[in-house]
This record gives structure tokens, C-alpha cells and sequence, in this order.
């Protein structure tokens, strides 16, 4: 397995993509997925100038091993009512995470619509985000610029 390191530069152009679907579909808030959906998150919050909250799940253990999901961080479903709500995570390896937020949301508030995105999306993941910067093709491990190198 490869490893490929990103820069902020690199990372701010994928969160400008994320940034122009938002403008088109109008959305009003900003969910980020800790831990590595924060980074992106920030920087699209700032952008729209648009409110911005938090979920934590867990899906991986320390050897990197795709687990269920449990949720460390929950949202208040009262938080979200007639929003356009924008999932933002940095990689959709597996899609558990995004599939799992977006019937969270979809099932116990009151949106008018929940989109999911990612930064990057690896390809044979069960869920596929409604839009992602870039596509992986192979299982190189993506190292951020937010991560212990």
C-alpha cells in the first residue's frame, strides 16, 4: 500500500470545489465528521459564512480496521430544522460514515435536504457522496496535512 501526503494548498483547492456545489445547492449549514472532516468543515463554514456543528463517530480502531459505527459526538436534531445541510468529511474509504450521518439526520431532524461530500472518494465504497473533489483508484493511504506524518 502507497502513502500519498497532501499540503494545504492541495487541500484548500479540493475544499474549493466542495465550496462551488454548496453556492449551487444552497446550503445553510455545515455538519463536520470528526476528526478529519473538521479541517475541510472549517474552511467551508468560513467560506459561506454559514453556522457549523459537529458529529464524532468512530470506524476505524488504532491498526486501521473498518469497524461499526458508534457515534462519540452527537448533534441536537432541533439544531438543523429547514436547513440545507452540507456532511462534510476529508475521505469516503468505505462510505459507512457518510451513509450512517445522512440517515441520522435524514430520520431524526427536520431538513429539507441533506448532502454528503468528501474530499476525496475511494473507489468500491458502498455509499458514494453526493460530491467529492477527487477520486482514489487504488488503497493508497491519504495522509493530511492535519495528521501526525
Amino acid at each position: 500500500m502507497g502513502k500519498i501526503n497532501y499540503n494545504w494548498d492541495q487541500i484548500h483547492e479540493h475544499t474549493n470545489n466542495i465550496i462551488d456545489f454548496a453556492e449551487k445547492v444552497g446550503i445553510d449549514t455545515i455538519v463536520g465528521i470528526a476528526r478529519g472532516g473538521l479541517p475541510p468543515a472549517v474552511i467551508i463554514s468560513n467560506y459561506l459564512d454559514c453556522q457549523m456543528f459537529t458529529i464524532g463517530i468512530r470506524s476505524y480502531n488504532n491498526n486501521q480496521e473498518q469497524l461499526c459505527i458508534k457515534t462519540t459526538q452527537d448533534l441536537d436534531a432541533g439544531l438543523f430544522e429547514d436547513n440545507k445541510v452540507l456532511i462534510v468529511d476529508d475521505i469516503c474509504d468505505s462510505g459507512k460514515s457518510l451513509h450512517y450521518i445522512k440517515d441520522m439526520l435524514d430520520s431524526n431532524c427536520k431538513v429539507k435536504e441533506v448532502f454528503t461530500s468528501a474530499l476525496f472518494f475511494r473507489q468500491g465504497a458502498m455509499f458514494t457522496p453526493d460530491y467529492y473533489s477527487d477520486f482514489i483508484v487504488d488503497d493508497s493511504w491519504i495522509t493530511f496535512p492535519w495528521e501526525k506524518r
